[in-house]
């Protein structure tokens, strides 16, 4: 891994002048990357549950500084869903509670660590995916809960977490704003996150290559409407075919203005 790093970033400087973001999601319990030489964290939930005082701020601090000495300088985490249910199969042990107040808390700690250890961090998946009954991997959810309901709990702990440094978008449809997944919705990525709320942080897509946007949208086409909608960077995870082909319809479209 370190040699790995060592030459992306000398490659990386060569032609940019600048080094590169590398990414995994670290965000402990079920969703962990490293392995080897790193200490393996406790679930989100597990550190908001504990009686350690700020757990979450020591696994984040914990986990940064076992990145950073791989090399990988952004966390895609953490994760700000409010899960009343465990069951959710998006968030689960992922989140850090039942309440606005619990998942903002422990968060805002969690990022501090991170940050503190000079990692940049990434909370997900706005705008809340809390009240979702369906897998974004595997299909499209749909959420239909009003614009208060939604701004005074699904999204509450985004409006306050503003110095996170990059924020993921949920590929869910929330049709109190808008007919198409969050993903790719200039209402909810420029009207709301940006104008509304004020976030200057990056903003990453959750993986294009996932069934809710890939079944319906197409990768290409959607890639296309992420940026437009406001997404700053795009994740495609897994095939080189695919990246290939969404690189290719975003030059495309560019070309033809």
């Amino acid at each position: 891994m370190k040699k790995l790093m060592n030459d992306l970033y000398e490659y990386t400087q060569n032609i940019t002048g600048s080094f590169p973001l590398v990414s995994i999601d670290q965000e402990g319990g079920m969703v962990v990357r490293l392995f080897k030489d790193v200490t393996f964290p406790a679930s989100p939930l597990t550190t908001s549950a504990t009686t350690i005082p700020n757990a979450p701020y020591i696994t984040g601090k914990i986990i940064g500084k076992d990145m950073l000495k791989l090399g990988i300088n952004l966390n895609l985490a953490p994760c700000l869903e409010v899960n009343e249910n465990l069951a959710n199969p998006l968030v689960n042990v992922r989140g850090y509670g039942a309440t606005k107040e619990t998942v903002l808390k422990n968060a805002t700690q969690f990022v501090n660590g991170l940050q503190e250890s000079k990692v940049l961090s990434c909370i997900k998946h706005f705008p809340g995916a809390g009240s979702s009954t369906k897998d974004s991997h595997l299909e499209l959810p749909i959420i239909n809960d009003t614009k208060e309901q939604l701004l005074n709990y699904n999204m509450y702990p985004f409006s306050k977490l503003l110095h996170s440094d990059a924020l993921m978008t949920s590929h869910c449809i929330y049709n109190a704003f808008d007919i198409i997944p969050s993903t790719l919705s200039k209402v909810l990525l420029t009207d709301v996150l940006r104008n509304q709320f004020g976030f200057e942080g990056l903003i990453i897509s959750d993986g294009m290559e996932m069934k809710a946007i890939s079944d319906h949208y197409g990768i290409g086409n959607g890639c296309v409407m992420a940026l437009n909608a406001g997404c700053d960077i795009l994740l495609l995870c897994h095939e080189y075919s695919e990246q290939k082909a969404a690189f290719d319809f975003v030059k495309s479209a560019v070309n033809d203005g």
